[in-house]
């Protein structure tokens, strides 16, 4: 059984969520980015990014969010997997989205 998390990270509502682009500076990470810490370090096996865009980049394409982040500073050893209808387009992959739960 491998436990999953989700959404990673700003999901902070549920209507039209592919279209909110929250726009926040990088101080601002440490804020939203917490609780994954504690869950990464206890061992989470998998992590969902979240539908919206961030800083226009939808959460699933970006490098910066699942790679550097979550994978290279928070040091996650296991996968991301999207959410149903959550990628855009094959950046995705090089985004950091190892799983892509298809449409």
């Amino acid at each position: 059984m491998i436990a999953v998390s989700r959404h990673f990270i700003l999901n902070e509502q549920d209507t039209k969520i592919t279209q909110v682009d929250e726009l926040i500076d990088e101080g601002l990470y440490e804020i939203y980015v917490w609780p994954f810490t504690d869950m990464v370090c206890k061992g989470i096996g998998s992590i969902i990014p979240a539908y919206n865009l961030l800083n226009e980049t939808f959460s699933t394409e970006s490098g910066f969010l699942l790679n550097r982040i979550l994978k290279s500073d928070l040091g996650l050893l296991g996968f991301t997997v999207s959410d149903w209808w959550a990628t855009h387009s094959s950046q995705s992959a090089l985004g950091g989205v190892d799983i892509d739960i298809p449409i």
